[in-house]
């Protein structure tokens, strides 16, 4: 397996396991859940960048 299969799987999966997690605790959490999604939503944009770059790098550019 290439480690893109796996940087993508956690980009799509930090926003899900982050709602499973709000979903469950939302009580116990409170305005602690706001923190939760915008991090998790910045991880996986941060991940989803890392996979772009790699891509324009092996690429040899956007349109090669």
């Amino acid at each position: 397996m290439s480690w893109q299969v796996a940087l993508y799987a956690a980009a799509i999966g930090s926003p899900l396991i982050a709602f499973a997690i709000e979903l469950i605790f939302i009580r116990r959490l409170g305005s602690r859940n706001a923190y939760i999604a915008t991090g998790a939503i910045g991880l996986s944009f941060v991940l989803s960048l890392v996979g772009f770059l790699d891509y324009l790098i092996e690429a040899d550019g956007l349109f090669a």
